[in-house]
C-alpha cells in the first residue's frame, strides 16, 4: 500500500525523533552510571590510602580494630563520603576487620567497591597486605535507573500514541476510500451507469477508483451502443463469449415482418434534413416498442423500414407478427387525428426456413442477421402491399390463430417474386376498427 507523502515525511520524523530521544536517554544513563562508579571507586581508593597506615598497624600485629578508637576517624570520613554505609578490611591471612557499619544499615543493593591496600618500603616493590570492601548506598544508581526507566516508559507510551495516532490516519485513509468505492459498486449492481467514485488519493484504492471509472464510462458506451445493435446480435454475442453458443449459423422456421413508409422518399426530396430525422424517429419511437412487445426482435432498421424477426414454437411467430402488424397500423391511425402529416405505412409478413448467422466481414463489420427465400418473400410482400394493409404469405395466413376476420381479407394469387418460379398466393388484410397497440 502506498502512503501519502505528507504521512512518510511525518512518520520519519517521529520515528527520528523518538530514536533520538532513546539514544539521548541511554547515554545520559550510561555517563551518569560511570560517573557514579567512578565516583565510588576513587572514594574507596582515596579510603585504602588513608586508613591504609592505621590498617597497616593493625594487621602487623593482628590486633583487632576496635570502632571506639576510629569513631571520630570514621565519622569524619562519613561527611567527606556521604553515601559510604561500610567499611571491611580483608588481611591476607583471611583474617577480616569489620570497621562496622557507622553510618546506617547496609542494605542488600549496597554497591560494593573493593581495593587493595599496599605497602612498600624504599627500594621495594609495593607489597599488597590486604583489600579494603567498602559499600556505598546504591540510591543514586538505582534513582537513574528508574529514571530512565520512567523515561523510556514515557516515551514507550508516546511512541505507543503516535503509532495509534498514524494507525488511524493510514486506516482511515484506505476504509473512507474503499467504503466510497463500495458504494460506487453498489450503485453499478443496482445498473445505476451514471455512476463515478471521486477519489483523489495516489494510492491503490485510487488506482481502483480510476479502473472502476473507465469501467463505467465502457459500460456506458456499450449500453449506448446496445441502442444501434439488434437485440439478437447481442445476444448472439454474448453466447459466443460465454461458449455457450452452439454455432454460428442456424437453419430453422421463422415469421419475417417488413414494413415501410409510404411515400417517404419523395418526402426527403422536399422536407428539411432536421425535420425528416425528427419525424422519423418519432415513429420509430412508436412502433418498435409495439413489436417488441408482441415478441419481436429488430433485426434492423432500413432507413424507414423495419425488419423484425418472429419465433414461436406452434406457429412460427405468425400470430405474434400478425398482432404486432395490426398494431402499429392501429398507433399510426390514431396518431392521424391529431397529426395528419403522421405516416402511413405498409406491412409484409412472410413465414418459412431462414438462415440466422453472422453475416459480414468478420474481421471488422459484421451483423447477426437473417438470410434466404423466406426474407426475400416478407420483402416483396411489404412493397407491393397496399398502403395502410398488412399482406401475408400464404403460410402467415395459415399460422395465424385465431384467423384475421373474412371481412377485411382479400385474396390474391399468382404474385411474382424474384427468384420463385411461380406465383405465390397473398392475403391482404386491412386492419377493420382499432385493434389495440
Amino acid at each position: 500500500m502506498r502512503i501519502r507523502l505528507w504521512h512518510k515525511i511525518a512518520a520519519i520524523l517521529v520515528v527520528g525523533i523518538l530514536e533520538g530521544t532513546a539514544l539521548t536517554l541511554f547515554v545520559n544513563y550510561q555517563r551518569e552510571r560511570a560517573a557514579i562508579e567512578t565516583r565510588y571507586r576513587e572514594s574507596a581508593e582515596a579510603l585504602a590510602t588513608t586508613l591504609s597506615p592505621v590498617l597497616l598497624e593493625t594487621l602487623l600485629a593482628n590486633e583487632v580494630i576496635d570502632p571506639d578508637n576510629t569513631r571520630e576517624v570514621l565519622r569524619e570520613i562519613g561527611r567527606v563520603y556521604g553515601d559510604l554505609r561500610s567499611i571491611s578490611v580483608l588481611g591476607d591471612d583471611g583474617q577480616t576487620l569489620d570497621l562496622g557499619s557507622e553510618w546506617g544499615t547496609v542494605p542488600p543493593d549496597a554497591h560494593r567497591v573493593v581495593r587493595p591496600i599496599t605497602v612498600s618500603s624504599p627500594g621495594e616493590t609495593p607489597r599488597e597486605i590486604g583489600r579494603i570492601e567498602v559499600a556505598f548506598d546504591a540510591t543514586r544508581l538505582h534513582a537513574a535507573r528508574r529514571s530512565l526507566i520512567g523515561r523510556a516508559v514515557t516515551l514507550g507510551a508516546v511512541a505507543i500514541l503516535v503509532a495509534v495516532f498514524f494507525s488511524i490516519l493510514v486506516a482511515r485513509g484506505i476504509t473512507v476510500p474503499l467504503a466510497t468505492l463500495a458504494f460506487g459498486m453498489k450503485r453499478l449492481e443496482s445498473d445505476d451507469l451514471d455512476v463515478r467514485v471521486e477519489l483523489r488519493t495516489k494510492d491503490e484504492v485510487g488506482d481502483l477508483a480510476a479502473i472502476f471509472n473507465r469501467l463505467v464510462e465502457g459500460m456506458r458506451a456499450k449500453r449506448e451502443l446496445l441502442h444501434y445493435v439488434p437485440k439478437s446480435a447481442w445476444e448472439a454475442a454474448h453466447r459466443r463469449a460465454t461458449g455457450s453458443d452452439e454455432g454460428a449459423a442456424r437453419s430453422r422456421e421463422m415469421t419475417i415482418l417488413f414494413s415501410d413508409v409510404a411515400g417517404f422518399t419523395p418526402l426527403t426530396e422536399t422536407t428539411p434534413a432536421a425535420e425528416i430525422v425528427r419525424r422519423l424517429n418519432r415513429y420509430l419511437e412508436e412502433m418498435a416498442p409495439i413489436v417488441t412487445r408482441n415478441g419481436g426482435m429488430i433485426d434492423k432498421f432500413i432507413g424507414d423500414a423495419i425488419m423484425t424477426v418472429f419465433e414461436g414454437e406452434e406457429d412460427c411467430g405468425a400470430t405474434a407478427a400478425f398482432a404486432a402488424a395490426c398494431g402499429m397500423q392501429a398507433r399510426l391511425t390514431a396518431l392521424r387525428e391529431n397529426d395528419p402529416d403522421a405516416f402511413h405505412i405498409r406491412i409484409g409478413i412472410n413465414t418459412g426456413p431462414v438462415i440466422q448467422g453472422d453475416i459480414g466481414a468478420m474481421s471488422s463489420r459484421r451483423d447477426f442477421t437473417c438470410v434466404g427465400s423466406a426474407v426475400n418473400v416478407a420483402q416483396r410482400l411489404e412493397s407491393t402491399c397496399p398502403v395502410d394493409a398488412i399482406q401475408l404469405g400464404q403460410e402467415s395466413f395459415r399460422r395465424v390463430n385465431p384467423p384475421p376476420d373474412p371481412a377485411s381479407v382479400e385474396r390474391r394469387e399468382g404474385l411474382k417474386v424474384k427468384g420463385v418460379a411461380e406465383g405465390i398466393t397473398t392475403y391482404i388484410v386491412r386492419p377493420m376498427g382499432r385493434p389495440r397497440a
